[in-house]
């Protein structure tokens, strides 16, 4: 069995509940005008994720292995800075809650597992997924794709109707307290 890829399925069940709820739904930081920069590191995370899903049930030898620990690296990178940027995105909004600060604790816990495993499994050719492992592992590539088509498109739809004068739908805090 992929240990790494078993992980991986879990980060992004975590990562899809985060977008899903907090993201899409609760705040929708997509037309939130003070959340522009941190919705980039949103969307580069999503990309760099189902990267890392097409590239990890490869052979753990190079070139492989130098492509994913540079994924690796780079979403490491990216969330240093998603984490810099949400104190102040999320000010007008009351600020990150409780349950989604937990919920970056354990994907990045998870994440930091993947790729101890990943290392551990270096210069070995792991067993390619197969049977439950591949529909998951297709499940998540093919879910992450459809998260971050609707997650884009929206951001980019707010960001041209401010452009262009229009007013998209801004959650402040004090509607947010309706959505919980």
């Amino acid at each position: 069995m992929n240990v790494t890829l078993v992980l991986l399925t879990i980060v992004g069940t975590i990562g899809a509940i985060d977008v899903l709820y907090y993201h899409l739904y609760r705040f929708r930081l997509w037309s939130q005008p003070s959340s522009v920069a941190e919705e980039v590191t949103h969307l580069i995370r999503n990309a760099v994720f189902i990267s890392v899903l097409l590239a990890v049930d490869r052979p753990a030898v190079q070139p492989w292995s130098g492509i994913v620990f540079g994924l690796f690296v780079l979403d490491l990178l990216n969330s240093v800075v998603d984490t810099l940027l949400e104190r102040r995105s999320r000010a007008p909004l009351g600020g990150l809650p409780s349950g989604e600060s937990l919920v970056h604790i354990l994907s990045t816990f998870g994440t930091g597992l993947a790729v101890a495993s990943y290392t551990v499994s270096l210069g070995t050719a792991p067993a390619p997924a197969e049977g439950i492992l591949l529909w998951q592992l297709r499940s998540m590539i093919a879910m992450g794709v459809i998260l971050l088509a609707i997650e884009g498109t929206l951001f980019v739809r707010a960001l041209a109707a401010r452009r262009s004068g229009g007013a998209p739908v801004a959650i402040t805090a004090t509607s947010q307290a309706s959505c919980t």
